[in-house]
Formats: structure tokens, sequence, C-alpha cells
């Protein structure tokens, strides 16, 4: 094995000509002792081929030289053995260039070391790779920055994994621009702890994407703040499944802004359960 003073005496050309086995074989001192030169004249290879005991050893200005390529090449195992310091070095560049193999290594305390233009960095496509344990690592602060790109990636487990607190975090503008699949993953208790200006930033495209079942599960109160515009786009088949409490609960003006074929999609059950007024209502949508 080479000392570390005859490490540092190779050309440039001599320690890009390392294989990997070689380089694998370096200690934390002797990484240490590399020029800046000689350190990104090591081969991507060799750099993914480190252990994660090597990888936690290198310096935070190393860490900041690694190339694309290194850095899409790290492994989970690779990515959890920086130390947040490290993380911290990463340029935003370096962040966005994760593959999922690496993003599924991020830590709580990674996540927590990230700044906002780090964050800001992460794909859609490296936000569709955290495990439901990594989306529950991230802070309101991180997820009142999510971007609506990055929101595009989250996934339906992991929207159901939010907690109440991460819920609360989101922006009007952000719950605006989910996708009807993605409104669709809201679980009970994330439905009733909407806010009211939530569910009023929903369109009716997003409200039509609920289920018949979810729409039930909405709070009195939640249920009556939807605009009628808003049940404008349900369809007949989720009309048709609503249970009669929550035929109870629309009010005579969203009898009035839905139209024949939703109408028409109420059942004999469901119209028994409507009072006098919302029959009325529904008698005068019809004429």
């Amino acid at each position: 094995a080479l000392s570390t003073t005859q490490l540092t005496a190779l050309s440039l050309a001599q320690i890009g000509a390392l294989s990997g086995t070689a380089i694998s074989g370096l200690t934390s001192a002797e990484f240490a002792a590399l020029t800046t030169a000689q350190f990104q004249s090591l081969s991507a290879t060799g750099i993914t081929g480190l252990s994660a005991t090597q990888i936690s050893s290198l310096t935070t200005v190393q860490i900041n030289l690694l190339s694309g390529a290194e850095i899409s090449g790290l492994t989970a195992a690779q990515v959890a053995a920086l130390a947040p310091t490290q993380v911290a070095a990463l340029t935003p560049s370096q962040v966005g260039l994760l593959s999922a193999t690496g993003v599924a290594g991020l830590t709580s305390a990674q996540f927590a070391e990230l700044s906002s233009t780090q964050f800001a960095a992460l794909t859609p496509y490296e936000v569709a790779a955290l495990s439901t344990t990594q989306v529950g690592y991230l802070s309101t602060t991180q997820v009142a920055a999510l971007s609506v790109d990055q929101l595009y990636g989250l996934q339906r487990l992991q929207i159901r994994s939010l907690s109440l607190s991460q819920l609360a975090a989101l922006s009007t503008t952000q719950v605006s621009s989910l996708s009807g699949s993605q409104v669709s993953s809201f679980n009970a208790t994330e439905l009733q702890n909407l806010s009211l200006p939530q569910l009023d930033a929903l369109s009716p495209e997003q409200v039509a994407a609920f289920t018949a079942m979810q729409l039930g599960t909405l709070t009195a109160t939640q249920f009556a703040s939807l605009k009628p515009t808003q049940f404008t786009e349900i369809s007949t088949t989720t009309i048709s499944y609503l249970s009669t409490t929550t035929i109870g609960m629309l009010s005579t003006t969203d009898i009035e802004a839905m139209d024949g074929t939703q109408l028409s999609a109420l059942t004999d059950v469901q119209l028994a359960a409507m009072s006098p007024a919302q029959i009325q209502a529904l008698i005068d949508a019809l004429v």
C-alpha cells in the first residue's frame, strides 16, 4: 500500500489511473492529504465504490467537489453516512442530482440540515422517491416551501402520510395545485382537518375527484363552506353513492347548481332523506 507521502507525490494522471480497489483502500488520513486537484482526478467509479466510513471521512471541501456522476452514483448507505455538515456542503445542483436510490438514504438529521436553497433543488423525481417515513421528516417550513413541481412528485401513500401539522402548512396555492389523484388520496382525518380556506381553494375538478366516502367524512361546517360551483363537476356515480347524511347537508343553493344529469342520479333513498326545502329546490332546478 502507498504511504501518505507516496500518494501525495503521484501526478494527476497517476491518481486518475488508480483502480477502484486501490481507492477503496485509502484511509481517512490519505483522503485528507490529497490536494483538490488530486481529489478531482479520482475516477467516478472509485468514488462511488467508497465505503460509508470513507464517505463520512471526506472533508466538506471534497464533498463540494464531487461531480454529477459521482453524486448520482451514491448509494442509500453512502448518503446516510454523510454528516449534517457534509450535507450542508452540497451545492443545490448536487442535491438535485441525487438518484432515487441515494435519496432513500437521507436521514431526519440531514433533512433538518438542508438549506431552503438546497431543499428547493429537490426534483419531483426525488420527492417521489421519498419514503413515507422520510416525508414525516419534512418540517412544516419545508412543506410550505414545496413548489408546484415538487408537489407534483408526491404519490398517494406520501399524501396519506402527511401529519396534520404538515397538512396545515400547505398554502391555498399549493392545495389548488394538487392533482385529482392526489386529492382523492386524503384520508378521513386529513380531510376533516382541511381548513376552510384550503377547501375553498379546491377547484370543481378537484372536488369531483373526491369519492362519496370522502365527501361524507367532511364535517357539517366544512361541507357548508363548499361553494355551489364546486359541486358542478361531481360525477353521477359519486352522487348516487352519497350517504343520506351527506345528502342532508346539501344546501338548496347546492342543489340548484346541479345539472339535470346529476339530479337524476339521486336514488329513491336519497330523495326520501331530503327535507321539504331541498325537494322544492330540486323541483325548481328541474323546471
